[in-house]
């Protein structure tokens, strides 16, 4: 699955699950030779009974209560996680939480014995779970690893059995009995993920109906980058198109100045492919070169096109024309997919080669509708990116409003973008100019919000239920009348509405704060390439936002939304639960950066 240490990948021959239990639980004979030269054996100990410790998934009744509808293929291929306890204090610090020299280039995977299980403490792991037919990879930190193998294996090993459940026209599986793993496993472990598909996903945005008059503008990069092929089609029917965004928001400013985004990556997690054409069109429309386009399988590599994909990567290529996008790629639908992508990243960064890097995530789901198990693992995953590998975590909002789960009746909020490690995006509608400049800007809701949802209904936003607000999570707006203690999102915003991108050979509009995340990603990765090459040092955090607001409150670093609402919530000056700070004013942001972190 990754680059992995060359003792991290088991693919035994077969030997039984009772040799290994004996292996583990027992010592065999040992042989002592007499100080004659005779041979005599002392009797080895009775092996006593391996010793097992509950794995708690933490589902809510719903998933369990659900009816049944048969039992999970034997042969069905399991792909599980297993987080490990780790010790953030073994490797070395720089910086203050927000701000570090962009020189730093120190190899993690050097300290993962300290950081995670040690070598001795995997052997032992392997032993167990080693058996034929398992593949085990353990990552770079030695804080994760994946077991892959068949559900009958899994059902021998975990002790239990898995059935198929069927509830609101979805289908998943979850054990029957409380899984177990030997207690000497699970001394190390924080969560198991890959044991239940209960825990719902859902990308941030859909396609839009699109106007059928042509547009008689050419989707264009102000600053030509590269050799790129004669742009096949650069004439999307409508919307709001790149060189729009960037004059809007002051990507320009940057662009001017020649600071494309080069030398800045941006990781991209995706559940789908791409198609080549697609891109490639795109790609000349806007000058971006197709060398600086990477992808990296994941699991099972995709066989699907994702409009979700397709519009990330074409937001990055027109707004960072210079930058290098990664996009971990997968073509399983699950949280535990979602979690392999992250982990992919972890190791790929492991190295510090690459400063001010971002990862852009355009996928969540309710709270309530995810395992605390599947949760606690992908928060140490999150931790991971931002305090030991300092990245900036965008994640969208959601795009149900106020009702991430699609009930009008219901209010929740989508995670990751609740996690305090992330920075949650909201959405608006942006008006333009017919000089490519902004006009005016609302929240992006529907109205009549019709049902169901389809991720059409407006920028997520509201109170977490599982995380408190953070300490960073400060300033005027954030206390409120609906304040309860708990993290609040979202923290910032940008465009989401009627943004054109180029799929299944044909231009269509996409709505979804999936849209805004990739977007904001994109103007992160030009205001820190320039303090790199200015200050040889970069930010990063969700708590750099609202510090740069804070420190000044009038700088205008952000464009305040203050009209519309997400269905429940409503737009007031300073923060709100509809579009957080506001959108991009990214050469006020980046002076307000200087100001807070520099001066």
């Amino acid at each position: 699955m990754y680059s992995l240490r060359k003792s991290t990948t088991t693919d035994r021959a077969p030997h039984s699950l009772w040799r290994v239990l004996s292996i583990v639980g027992g010592i065999l004979l040992v042989i002592v030779l007499t100080a004659c030269g005779g041979a005599s054996s002392t009797p080895a100990p009775t092996p006593g009974p391996l010793q097992f410790t509950s794995i708690n998934l933490k589902l809510p009744p719903a998933a369990y209560n659900a009816p049944t509808v048969g039992p999970l293929a034997a042969t069905t291929i399991l792909q599980l996680g297993v987080t490990f306890k780790v010790n953030p204090n073994a490797l070395p610090t720089a910086g203050n939480g927000t701000q570090i020299p962009s020189g730093k280039d120190t190899d993690l995977s050097k300290y993962a014995n300290e950081y995670g299980i040690t070598d001795a403490t995997y052997q032992k792991i392997e032993q167990y779970l080693g058996v034929d037919g398992v593949t085990l990879n353990l990552g770079k930190l030695h804080s994760y690893m994946t077991i892959k193998a068949q559900a009958s294996t899994v059902e021998k090993l975990f002790q239990t059995q898995f059935v198929n459940h069927k509830l609101n026209n979805r289908t998943y599986y979850i054990p029957t009995t409380t899984p177990k793993l030997p207690t000497f496993v699970m001394q190390f472990v924080v969560a198991v993920t890959g044991l239940e598909t209960y825990s719902m996903l859902a990308p941030g945005a859909s396609l839009a109906q699109s106007s059928q008059a042509q547009d008689s503008r050419m989707l264009t990069s102000s600053v030509p980058v590269g050799n790129h092929l004669p742009a096949a089609n650069c004439s999307p029917k409508g919307g709001v198109f790149p060189q729009d965004i960037a004059g809007s928001y002051g990507y320009t400013a940057f662009w001017k100045q020649k600071y494309l985004g080069q030398h800045m990556t941006i990781n991209l997690i995706e559940l789908g492919g791409t198609i080549n054409s697609d891109l490639q069109n795109y790609f000349s429309c806007v000058g971006f070169p197709a060398s600086q386009m990477q992808f990296v399988n994941v699991d099972t590599p995709p066989t699907q096109p994702s409009d979700e994909a397709t519009l990330d990567i074409d937001m990055i290529a027109g707004l960072a024309p210079g930058a290098t996008i990664v996009d971990y790629q997968s073509g399983d639908q699950t949280f535990g997919a979602l979690l392999d992508e992250l982990q992919a990243i972890i190791d790929a960064n492991a190295k510090h080669s690459s400063p001010g890097s971002i990862v852009s995530i355009s996928y969540g789901g309710p709270e309530d509708g995810l395992s605390q198990n599947a949760i606690t693992a992908f928060e140490q995953a999150m931790q991971t990116l931002v305090h030991t590998e300092h990245m900036t975590v965008f994640v969208a909002s959601g795009d149900c409003g106020a009702y991430v789960g699609g009930d009008a009746t219901h209010l929740d909020v989508s995670y990751p973008a609740t996690s305090p490690w992330a920075t949650a995006v909201g959405g608006t509608e942006l008006g333009v100019t017919g000089q490519g400049t902004r006009s005016n800007e609302i929240v992006w809701g529907a109205h009549p919000a019709q049902s169901p949802c389809n991720n059409q209904w407006g920028s997520g936003g509201g109170l977490s239920t599982i995380f408190k607000r953070p300490d960073w999570q400060i300033g005027t707006g954030v206390n409120n009348n609906y304040s309860d203690g708990a993290r609040q999102v979202p923290d910032i915003s940008a465009i989401a509405y009627d943004l054109p991108i180029f799929f299944e050979g044909q231009w269509a509009e996409m709505v979804g704060t999936s849209a805004a995340t990739p977007i904001w990603a994109s103007g992160m990765a030009l205001v820190e390439q320039v303090i790199i090459a200015r200050k040889q040092s970069f930010v990063y955090s969700s708590a750099v936002f609202n510090l740069v607001q804070n420190h000044d409150p009038n700088a205008r670093s952000f464009f305040d939304i203050v009209q519309g609402d997400n269905q429940y919530y409503k737009a007031t000056p300073y923060w709100d639960y509809t579009t957080g700070w506001g959108t991009p004013n990214l050469v006020n942001f980046y002076n307000a950066v200087l100001s807070v972190f520099y001066s």
